[in-house]
Order: structure tokens, then sequence, then C-alpha cells
């Protein structure tokens, strides 16, 4: 995608940030939006980098929480200078009952959906790698090689606790991905985690698990996290911790330690403002590379 193509993207994201949620408050309250878009500073020994973020899901549904048909849109696009311009589009038609939601078409994998680890130093564009081990490869592989997730997925809600399946065949390289992920809330406690099984054409099966365990309150979150990447990703562990000082003031310190690679740690602050708009200042660094700042403007919704 052209960069000024891209441009055009991200104005649509932000639209949609805004339009969708004023038409459901006025009417018809079956359609629901969430996601972020970002604009990020980067600078690290004397180089400099903007760095676009979009990621937006759109989902059309029955009314009033009547099961039926239904359709979801989603976008993932990102633009550097440094590494140029990429998108990826979900689009799935939806069927809800009071079993679950079924989708058929390019959904997001299931395993996408459940981690809580704050990006790393706030920095979208190391949070995208960092989704690798907490959410599955699927969407990088999509965004970065125009490689086309056809699936399905399922996801069931039962309060505090949630469950998603999905099953992709990837349209270049012909790999089957499989995930199964579930989350469980009791007071204060979380934990989530995942199962990824990738094979690879004409290879045997390949398979990664996730899992985080933690405490949140309206003060603070805290967690911990370990991926066991056998052949598709290294292994990692990760941990954060965000406080909350003032109701519109966080607080985050993360780490994300690979295997075989110097750990990554992350300091960030994000003060949000007018509803959901925010701007964040943040920092990551590690032993091997020079330490990377960051200052973004931000909506989420």
């Amino acid at each position: 995608m052209y960069a000024d193509h891209l441009s055009k993207a991200f104005a649509g994201l932000v639209l949609a940030a805004a339009v969708p949620t004023t038409i459901a408050a006025q009417s018809a309250p079956n359609i629901v939006v969430k996601g972020e878009v970002e604009i990020e500073s980067l600078h690290s020994d004397g180089s400099d980098e903007t760095f676009l973020f979009g990621d937006v899901d759109l989902s059309f549904g029955p009314a009033g929480g009547a099961g039926g048909l239904g359709f979801d849109l989603g976008v993932l696009a990102i633009d550097s200078d440094g590494i140029g311009s990429e998108s990826a589009v979900f689009a799935a038609a939806t069927y809800t009952t009071s079993y679950g939601k079924f989708s058929f078409g390019v959904p997001r994998n299931a395993a996408s959906a459940f981690s809580r680890m704050p990006d790393v130093g706030g920095i979208k564009l190391v949070g995208i790698t960092q989704d690798t081990f907490t959410g599955g490869i699927v969407e990088l592989v999509y965004l970065t090689n125009d490689d086309v997730p056809v699936g399905l997925r399922y996801d069931a809600d039962y309060g505090a606790f949630k469950a998603a399946t999905s099953y992709h065949r990837l349209s270049d390289s012909e790999a089957t991905v499989f995930d199964l992920a579930a989350s469980f809330e009791m007071g204060k406690f979380f934990t989530n985690g995942s199962v990824e099984i990738v094979k690879p054409q004409g290879t045997s099966s390949q398979s990664a698990v996730h899992a985080e365990i933690g405490a949140s309150t309206d003060l603070y979150e805290a967690g911990i996290g370990y991926t066991i990447g056998s052949n598709v990703i290294p292994d990692a562990f990760m941990a954060w911790a965000t406080y909350r000082p003032v109701q519109k003031l966080d607080v985050s310190a993360t780490v994300l330690d690979i295997d075989g690679v110097d750990a990554l740690y992350g300091l960030s602050g994000t003060y949000q403002f007018w509803n959901s708009a925010y701007v964040q200042m943040g920092v990551a660094d590690s032993s091997s590379f020079d330490a990377v700042w960051d200052l973004s403007l931000g909506y989420k919704f």
C-alpha cells in the first residue's frame, strides 16, 4: 500500500472511531466499535522516526443482544519511513446464538484477544513483535507478508469465563494455524492462556503455549506471563506492573525476556484527556541496543 493511500486509511480509522459510536447511541444498539489509533515519535541516539499505528474493529450484529446474522470488519495498519507501510484487513460473516458467536471468512485468530500485557515502554512498534509471544503469529504474518488467513472462529462468553477457538489456512504459504484461548477472572485476580498449533505445508505441526496470571484493581494491575515457543518462536518471560496515582494517569513498568536475546525493559506514563484521547511518554532499553524514547498522541475506544 502506498503512503498516501495509508494516510487515507488512517483518516478512515479515525472516522470509524467516532461515527459508528454516535450512530449506535442514537439508533439501533447493534454497532460496536473498539480499537486504537496512535502517532508516535521515536528517538534513539540521534535517530528520529515517526510511526503511525491503527487497530480498529467494527461489529454489526442483531439488535438488543438477539441472535442472528452479523458482520465483523477489522483493520490493522502501520506506517513509518523505516519499515514502510503495511496493512491487514479482517472481514467475517458472523452468526450469534445462545451458545456463542461463530465467525466465517477472515476473522482474527482467537489468541490475539486475551493478553493483558501493555506494550513494552508503551511503544506500538515494539508491541507488534511482542504480540507474537502473547497472541500468536497470525496477525504478524498477515501484516508483513500479505498471507491472508482464511478460516473460522468461535467465541463463548460466560461472564467471568471467556473462551475462543479459531482455525486458519494461510493463502500463500498454505500453512494452517489452530488456536484455543481462554480467560478467567475472580475478584481482583485474573488468568488467561492460549495454545497455538502451526502446521507449515509439508512439515509436521509445531506448537506454542502462552499463559498469564495477575491481579487488577482500580489502583493498580500487575501480572507475569510465559510463552513456550517450541519451534514456532523462542520461549519468553514477561512481567508488568501499572500504577494509577490519579484517575487519568497510568504509570507502567514492563519487561520482555526472549530466550537467546537480552531482556527488554520499559517504562511509560499515559495521561487521558478529552474522553478517550491520551498522551504518552515512554522508554524501552536493553543492554544490546540504545534506549528508544517515545512520545505519542492517540485515541483509544
